[in-house]
C-alpha cells in the first residue's frame, strides 16, 4: 500500500505538522514497513521564493503556489491513501480521491478558546487572532 503524505510549504513555519509528518512516516516504517509504502509530497514555493525581494508579490507566489500549483500537482500523485498533514491544505482534498484521503485537523483548542469552551483564567487573545487570520 502506498501512503502519501502532503506537506505544507517551509516558509510558513507549521513546524508542529511538519514534526508529526516525520514521526508518521517513521512510525509507519518501523510497524509495516513491508506493506506499507510511504511517499512525501512537497510543495515546491516557487512563485513565493522567485519574488521574495516583494514581500507582497512574494505573498501572492505563496498563495497561489498552495492553492493553484500544488493543487493542481496533487492531481497526479498516485497513492493508496492521500493524508494532508495540515488541515490547513484541506483544499488539497478537492483534487484526491475522497475515499481515500484523510486529513489532519490540529487547532481543535484554537477553536474551543474562540468560543470561550474552556474553564480558563486568560483569554488567548493573539493566538486566536493568528489562527483567525490565517498567519500559524
Amino acid at each position: 500500500m502506498k501512503v502519501r503524505l502532503y506537506h505544507t510549504i517551509p516558509a510558513e513555519g507549521r513546524m508542529s505538522s511538519e514534526v508529526y509528518a516525520r514521526e508518521l512516516a517513521t512510525a509507519l516504517d518501523a510497524v509495516a514497513a513491508a506493506e506499507v509504502e510511504v511517499v512525501h509530497a512537497y510543495p515546491r514555493g516557487r512563485l513565493r521564493r522567485g519574488l521574495a525581494r516583494f514581500p507582497p508579490a512574494a505573498r501572492i507566489g505563496g498563495y497561489l503556489d498552495r492553492y493553484l500549483v500544488y493543487q493542481w500537482r496533487a492531481r497526479s500523485f498516485p497513492a493508496d491513501v492521500h493524508h494532508l498533514i495540515d488541515h490547513g491544505y484541506g483544499h488539497l482534498g478537492f483534487s484526491l480521491d475522497p475515499d481515500r484521503t484523510v486529513a489532519n485537523f490540529l487547532a481543535a483548542m484554537l477553536l474551543k478558546f474562540r468560543a470561550r469552551a474552556l474553564p480558563i483564567e486568560r483569554y488567548p487573545y493573539l493566538p486566536v487572532l493568528a489562527h483567525r487570520v490565517d498567519i500559524v
